[in-house]
């Protein structure tokens, strides 16, 4: 018997689910904002704004510049996902720097307590957001929030849910919910933290190094290690706005 080891057949067959898997992503150099990309590097939206004018090439096809072990990882957590996303919901906030649009994977209903007060009847809806994760850190990342609050915006709410699942977990894979009830203050304020960085990401100058988050530079194809023009090899954001507006973690 003659065992051979094929990662050729492995990358092959790999490159074949990932093009069957078709995320649906849309580049922050649209048109319209996404509600997520602004929770994320304003540096790289900038870059993906201003294509033409630095002489770069049309953004690739989501995943294009991926490692086969990240590919692998979206397409395995992706999968559970695919059950929940077939309640996804389009929304849209109306602001200042125009349509800003995100997808909610979930939208889930309660009750609505002031029509149940009246002996009516009513409902609230309530966005929820699936994340599925690889890290052994049971913190929720920031930008989840951020995300989340930018869809409460969106359908007039203050409450959200966000569903997190944790492949790697500590004895085993796991699916925690934690439920985020924002003040109208906060989402105030948020809303114009999304406006303001619409207008970075959209600006004649390129946004501070403080604008992202360090984890993202590793597969960005506008770092200068990988070929780029962006050196944000130093500094970062904090944590996360919610957290730096004072809110309790």
């Amino acid at each position: 018997m003659i065992t051979t080891k094929r990662p050729d057949l492995a990358h092959n067959l790999l490159n074949e689910v990932w093009a069957r898997h078709g995320e649906g992503y849309v580049s922050a150099g649209t048109a319209v904002a996404h509600i997520k990309e602004l929770t994320l590097c304003l540096r790289k939206a900038w870059y993906e704004h201003h294509l033409e004018e630095l002489g770069l090439p049309p953004a690739p096809e989501f995943g294009e510049e991926f490692t086969d072990a990240t590919r692998l990882k979206i397409i395995l957590g992706t999968a559970f996902g695919r059950y929940v996303n077939e309640d996804e919901e389009r929304v849209t906030i109306d602001s200042t720097e125009g349509e800003l649009s995100g997808r909610v994977d979930l939208m889930m209903w309660e009750p609505d307590a002031e029509a149940v007060a009246l002996s009516e009847q009513g409902w609230l809806p309530v966005p929820a957001e699936l994340k599925v994760t690889w890290s052994f850190n049971d913190s929720l990342q920031p930008q989840y929030k951020e995300q989340v609050a930018g869809y409460c915006i969106a359908k007039g709410v203050r409450k959200a849910r966000i569903f997190v699942v944790r492949v790697s977990a500590k004895g085993g894979p796991s699916l925690a919910c934690v439920e985020e009830e924002f003040t109208d203050e906060e989402l105030a304020g948020w809303k114009a933290e999304l406006e303001r960085r619409t207008r970075q990401a959209r600006g004649p100058t390129v946004p501070s190094y403080t604008e992202h988050w360090t984890w993202e530079c590793k597969e960005c194809r506008f770092n200068m290690k990988n070929g780029g023009g962006c050196e944000a090899l130093d500094g970062k954001k904090g944590e996360g706005w919610f957290s730096e507006y004072g809110r309790d973690e």
